[in-house]
Order: structure tokens, then sequence, then C-alpha cells
């Protein structure tokens, strides 16, 4: 989408407030006029890691950029209340311009807090080609989830599924597993490389354990991934049962490949 606006594109290391702040100056250095937005995420699902919001708002602030936070990932499912990284960072109602999907339904929104540019999203941003209104239906089932995360139900399901977080990553540490990232809703375990990550992948669904295999170019080369979705449903024993099924895999897929490793290297010393 960006691309499609300007050729004016820049990406800086990633969670790097210095290089995001090497680029503004930059680009400041030889345009003082033109509008300039960096781009975030609050929770990052591929590293489970997030940025510092308010050192980012106020370097923006200071080369008069525009923040733009997406909260998809973290919006009701991380933290107690339910309320993202925005609020565990006190941020609500502090950056430019917040935007997130609903997963499972069509459709998302964008807060901000200048006025003029209500007005212009109001006006001119149900004009952009993949834009479309919300059913009754799917704008019943997003107010149902609000209500429900800044209610008693929302705060009891949060402390569970923190605690289910804890559990899973306690249970794989014990595994000998390693987390990327701090505690979070999506749980990525650190595999090393690709070819182990698909025949661990491909292990999964005999185990009975649903898991996103990450690797290039979702993720740097040799640093593939499973990520675990954790839900304030699960149970003591299916995280268990999780983690014994991601530990058997990955002991046979490491098996596996020493023997593909070994046949390798005796065709090429037959030549």
């Amino acid at each position: 989408m960006a691309a499609a606006a300007t050729r004016n594109i820049y990406v800086f290391r990633h969670n790097s407030l210095a290089d995001c702040r090497t680029w503004l100056e930059k680009i400041r250095a030889r345009d003082g006029d033109n509008a300039v937005m960096v781009v975030t995420q609050a929770l990052f699902p591929t590293e489970g890691d997030t940025p510092g919001l308010a050192p980012m708002q106020a370097l923006c602030q200071q080369f008069q950029a525009t923040l733009l936070v997406d909260a998809t990932d973290d919006l009701g499912a991380f933290g107690p209340p339910g309320h993202g990284v925005l609020d565990a960072q006190d941020m609500r109602g502090k950056l430019d311009l917040v935007t997130a999907g609903f997963p499972g339904l069509s459709g998302g929104f964008v807060a901000c807090r200048d006025a003029k540019t209500k007005a212009y999203l109001r006006a001119f941003g149900s004009t952009a080609e993949p834009s479309e209104q919300l059913t009754p239906v799917q704008a019943s089932g997003v107010l149902k989830a609000l209500e429900v995360i800044q209610g008693a139900e929302g705060e009891a399901l949060g402390r569970r599924l923190s605690g289910n977080i804890e559990t899973l990553r306690a249970a794989l540490a014990t595994a000998g597993f390693e987390c990327h990232g701090q505690a979070g809703p999506a749980v990525c375990v650190k595999i090393g490389g690709e070819a182990l990550l698909r025949l661990l992948a491909r292990r999964l669904p005999e185990a009975g354990l649903i898991a996103e295999a990450l690797e290039f170019p979702a993720v740097a080369h040799g640093e593939a991934r499973i990520r675990l979705n954790v839900r304030a449903a699960h149970t003591a024993e299916q995280i268990s049962r999780a983690v014994g099924a991601l530990k058997a895999a990955s002991q046979a897929a490491r098996q596996e490949l020493v023997q593909l490793n070994s046949g390798r290297d005796r065709l090429r010393a037959a030549g």
C-alpha cells in the first residue's frame, strides 16, 4: 500500500530508535516541508517484543513526523485489562495515529487526536480500494467483544490468559526450548535452521498441535521459529501436552536431519 503512494519508503532496523532517528535526520536534511510518517507495531508477532512508544512519539515530534502504531496483535489480548501495549505503556490518547484490525472480522479502525485528521479520514478513508463498511452483524460482534474486554469477564479472561502464557513459557524452558521476546499471546519458539523447522512442522498436525512455522522472508535466515498462540480457554493439561508434543517432534526432526545430512555427505564423498 505504501509503495503505491510514494517511492520514498525507508526501512529502519527492527525496534531501533537510533536507526529511526538516523533516517529522520537524513530525510529532514533534504526535505524540511513535506509530511513524514513513521509506522510501527505495538506488538511484533514474530519477535514477541514491543517498541518504546513514548520515546518514539517524542522522536517523531522532534522531526515533525507523524507516528502510526498498529495495535492489531495486542488489543484485547495483552495485559490483564486487555487494553494492549498502549495501556501498559500509559500511551492511550497520546499517539498521533492508532490503527487495528478485527481478527476474524472484516474491517478495523483508525483513532487519532487531531480533529482535522479525523475529518479527512471520514471524508476520504472509504475511497481506498480495500475499504469496506462493517455489516450490522460484524459491528455488533465488535461492540460485544469490546464490552467483554472492558468488563469483569474481560479482566478474568485476561488474568487467565496471562497465567497460561507464563505456564507455557515456563514449560518450554524446562523442556529445553528458548522463546523470543517478552510474555505475550503469541509465543515464538526458537528453532534455528529452515530445514529443521520444516521437518519439525510437518510432524505437528499428527501430534495434535496447531502452530505456525515462520521462516525467511518472514524472519531472518537461520532464525526460523514456531509460533504458538495461547488462549484463555487452554487448560494446564493441554499446555503440558502441547509442550510434550513439540519436544517429541523436535527430537525426531533433529534425528532425521542428522540422517539426511549424513546421507548427503556420503553421496558427495562417492562423487
